[in-house]
Formats: structure tokens, sequence, C-alpha cells
């Protein structure tokens, strides 16, 4: 993906701790950043290109819906098509917050997936509020169980499967439904620019300010922290 050279200047500014980080941490949802490199042009400005791996690992035909995430509500939907919404069919789209609350209930794991989807979250996020970083998304795929496989059963942890990869596959134990999930767009600071916006916003819109992107890293982990603890919960036994 191409990215501002300020956003390049961020991101080369967290490289150390993030390369040390991924190295303690190898089962880390962030993404992977394979490299970032400038394009000369005499006809525009230079153009940055980050390099970065795709953190689902899956067949794109296995795909049911795709979703960023960012613990906001502000201008946080995609509008879905009506015949596509009649047949969902919208895998196309990339669906945001509020249609992720509309279209999921809460995803429901075994106490094993649970503890290693929060702790593995848990500890990436902190690493970006220490990082200075906000703005970033949890990806979120569901899969089409019936293309991806027909194992319904909660698999065991095992640490291998996703090493080296930023992505963590699970299953609902209420439905059998199977969703990737990783970190992406790092390259984010809270800047003046984005304190000026979130001001904009809160006075130009009347939007409380923590229901926006661009607020401090310390609160966007937090807000994130609660999302997901509001909407990933833990199997209890009746």
């Amino acid at each position: 993906k191409t990215i501002t050279r300020k956003e390049k200047t961020a991101l080369l500014k967290i490289l150390p701790s993030y390369c040390q980080y991924l190295k303690e941490n190898p089962n880390s949802l962030l993404m992977k950043i394979f490299g970032v490199y400038k394009f000369r042009s005499f006809i525009s400005s230079n153009v940055y290109i980050l390099l970065m791996e795709n953190v689902h690992q899956v067949c794109l035909e296995t795909i049911e819906a795709k979703y960023d995430l960012k613990g906001s509500t502000f201008r946080r939907e995609t509008i879905i098509p009506p015949e596509l919404l009649e047949s969902r069919r919208y895998s196309s789209l990339v669906l945001k917050d509020i249609n992720f609350m509309e279209m999921e209930d809460p995803i429901t794991l075994c106490p094993s997936e649970y503890k290693r989807l929060t702790v593995t979250l848990s500890h990436d996020i902190r690493f970006l509020q220490s990082a200075g970083i906000m703005d970033y998304s949890i990806s979120l795929v569901k899969l089409n169980s019936s293309l991806h496989g027909r194992d319904s059963s909660c698999p065991s942890p095992n640490p291998s499967v996703n090493s080296g990869l930023s992505q963590l596959l699970f299953s609902d134990t209420r439905n059998s439904a199977k969703y990737s999930i990783g970190i992406i767009d790092l390259t984010q600071t809270y800047t003046c620019r984005k304190l000026m916006e979130n001001r904009y916003k809160r006075v130009v819109h009347g939007v409380p300010g923590d229901s926006l992107s661009a607020i401090s890293p310390q609160r966007y982990g937090d807000r994130m922290l609660e999302f997901v603890g509001q909407h990933f919960v833990e199997e209890t036994k009746e």
C-alpha cells in the first residue's frame, strides 16, 4: 500500500521496538512489515510503498465477510447495496464497526481460544500504546465454514499453527462459524493534526470525543480492548 512521508517517518521511528517485539512475541497478531520503498519520479513527488504480509492466509472464495474494526461508531458503517444484502454476498465489501454490531452476535469462544485471543490482543495493543500508535484496525474475516472445512470442533491451542503469521483462526462454538483476525495499519501517531481533527469533529459535528478514531493512543487502545471484551465472549458451561 502507499503511505505518506509522515507515515513512513512514524514507522521508521518505531521500527527497532517493533522488530524486537515481534522477536519476543512470534505469535503476535500485528501485521508483518517486509519493507518500505521510495519510488522517485521526475513528474510527481516521491511515492512511498509499504510492503506487508496479508494477515489473512485463507482462500478468497472462502471469505463470507470482511470487517475493519476500530471500536468506533462515528462514520463507521459501509452502506451495503440491497441486492448484496438480500443475497448475503458482500465479501467484496469492507464492512465496519456498525455493520459488525448489527450483523454479528457476540462471538463465543471455547476457554482456550478465548484466552489465547484476548491475551495476544492485549499484549499487542499495549505495545502499540507504548509506541504512540493509534488509528489501527482489527481486521476480522468471517469464513464460509462449508468451504473452509467441515470440522466444527473447537481447535486445541497450538501456537505453532500461526507462528510467524499475523493471523489467528478460531471458531464460534455456538454456530461453528470460523474467523481469521489480525491487526493492520500501524503508521498513525497522535500528532497535532490528529488532535485538531478530534476537536473539530467534536465542535462541528457534536460527536463525543471517545467515539472518534482520532484520540490518544492510550485511550484508543483501551477502547479497542473494551470493544473486544463486549463482542468476543468466553463459552460458559450450563
